[in-house]
């Protein structure tokens, strides 16, 4: 219940033909039931739940994350206030719109060394304000599958060099 005595209630639109979205939207619907939260799934076209999640026609969506080959990379297309609305109000990650000056510090201090333990110590930062502060809570982890083939063409990344993730 909200501070007031009502009922949590929220519709959450998503894309009607990703059917994974619709399992854990529907493993999630069981889940918040439980807890006396009431989530309301609602299938509509990709076309739709992009341009309300993109901006910020929500209460509660659920989008994907973009990824690379650090946690940083993670970290700032959730938390980052470079991705601030544009002129038209859209937006392309942050998708909940979350601005915090300690985000953009520990995203900053990350970005700015090499040297791996200062990198951890700004890591272990984001972790904790996600942990507070909850501007993302993430789901689930897709996989980034790529294939190449070395018969013609070499120096393509590797578990010795992780210069980039796989297109």
């Amino acid at each position: 219940q909200s501070p007031d005595g009502e009922r949590l209630s929220w519709e959450i639109e998503i894309p009607s033909d990703y059917v994974d979205w619709v399992d854990m939207l529907q493993l999630l619907e069981e889940q918040y039931a439980q807890i006396g939260v009431e989530v309301i799934p609602q299938g509509v076209s990709y076309e739709t739940w992009l341009e309300t999640r993109n901006n910020g026609n929500f209460d509660l969506t659920i989008a994907i994350v973009g990824i690379g080959i650090t946690p940083y990379d993670l970290f700032e297309f959730m938390v980052s206030s470079e991705h601030a609305p544009g002129e038209d109000g859209s937006v392309a990650a942050n998708f909940g719109r979350y601005y915090s000056d300690d985000a953009d510090e520990h995203l900053a201090r990350f970005a700015r060394t090499d040297d791996a333990d200062e990198q951890q110590a700004a890591l272990d930062d984001l972790q904790h304000l996600m942990v507070e502060e909850l501007p993302v809570i993430p789901l689930i982890q897709g996989a980034n599958w790529f294939n190449y083939n070395t018969e013609n063409w070499t120096g393509f990344p590797d578990e010795d060099d992780p210069y980039a993730r796989g297109a």
